[in-house]
């Protein structure tokens, strides 16, 4: 894989993680139609996903400082110690489910037909979502239980194509937290399942980390964080005020031309 074809990739890896399309599903689409040979796939979507998730840190840094500081020292009722319980909470779903079922998510579901379906299958989920909070009244804001549920659409998007963005929202949604809040919980909570997986991934395929530092590696991750961030600062924007409707259209036409075409 050249330069050019590597910043394709972590621009891809970086708009989708955080848009409601699914960052995996993109990736082995991508992948399948431009047969690009990085020489080792995993260890370079690995890769990608650390960057975004070091968008995350980077762009939610204060958040994240608070939530640390008031985890330890609760102040302003106890905020952010309830935000970090809820974040720990909320990554013990995929998590487990990760580990049970490492193997299936490494082979059978990195299958673009079924990414295909699972594009499908978000967008009803994300559909729903949007249906069930036009219609609410009166909005909470997080707790444990919500974390917990939350964590449990998480585990969802280990299905290449549900997306993590997509089903975390829509579960925050269904929770009944504003938009806001469902969207910076979501980008939270992404943090710590996104870095573990991908430090595993690292461990699992003893791979070099010296390979990071390969100029095509560089430039993907780079273009991945840079893109991320974009990403990340658009939809804390546009989904204050929009439904998923531009995101669900997409998943569902990617869907019948990948079932079409490939």
């Amino acid at each position: 894989m050249n330069m050019l074809q590597a910043i394709v990739f972590g621009a891809i890896q970086g708009l989708t993680e955080f848009l409601p399309v699914s960052s995996s599903g993109h990736l082995l689409i991508a992948h399948e139609l431009f047969d690009f040979n990085t020489g080792n796939d995993l260890f370079f979507d690995v890769m990608l996903h650390l960057a975004t998730a070091l968008a995350v840190i980077i762009y939610f840094r204060k958040d994240i400082w608070e939530v640390v500081k008031q985890f330890f020292v609760p102040s302003d009722g106890g905020a952010g110690r309830k935000w970090g319980i809820a974040i720990i909470l909320g990554t013990i779903p995929a998590g487990i489910c990760g580990l049970l079922f490492q193997d299936q998510i490494e082979t059978i579901f990195r299958n673009v037909k079924l990414v295909a379906i699972a594009l499908i299958a978000g967008s009803i989920l994300m559909y729903t979502a949007d249906l069930f909070w036009r219609k609410r009244q009166n909005f909470e804001h997080i707790n444990f239980g919500k974390g917990l549920i939350i964590g449990c659409f998480q585990a969802l998007a280990l299905i290449p194509g549900i997306s993590r963005s997509g089903s975390t929202i829509s579960g925050s949604l269904f929770s009944k937290l504003n938009r806001e809040e469902a969207i910076r919980f979501s980008f939270l909570l992404s943090t710590p399942i996104i870095f573990g997986s991908a430090l595993k991934e690292l461990l699992d395929i003893h791979s070099s980390f010296t390979q990071v530092f390969n100029t095509s590696l560089t430039a993907g991750f780079v273009a991945s964080f840079v893109f991320g961030l974009v990403a990340i600062h658009f939809m804390m924007k546009y989904l204050r005020t929009h439904t998923f409707s531009v995101f669900i259209w997409y998943r569902i036409i990617l869907a019948v031309l990948v079932l079409i075409l490939i």
